[in-house]
């Protein structure tokens, strides 16, 4: 879904009725014309961009678990209970 979203993402941008604030109606959106994959080719798919999902996956945990050790060091760092050598 997220890659079909994202093939079709300028097509619905083009389908946006409003000038101020971004505006779709369910009518506009039930004539983009979506083709269904077969099974095969979704587990083909799915096989093939599954390391990428994972990797992706994996990377975000370790910038939540490096964002929480950088909050958590920081004001440290900076009232100089820390001291960094090099």
């Amino acid at each position: 879904m997220y890659q079909l979203l994202n093939n079709i993402q300028s097509e619905i941008i083009s389908i946006d009725i409003s000038s101020v604030q971004p505006s779709i109606k369910v009518p506009h959106l039930l004539n983009i014309e979506i083709i269904i994959p077969s099974k095969q080719v979704i587990e083909e798919f799915e096989k093939k961009i599954s390391p990428f999902t994972k990797k992706i996956s994996y990377n975000n945990s370790q910038i939540q678990s490096l964002s929480s050790s950088r909050d958590a060091l920081l004001p440290k760092l900076m009232n100089g209970e820390v001291r960094v050598e090099f």
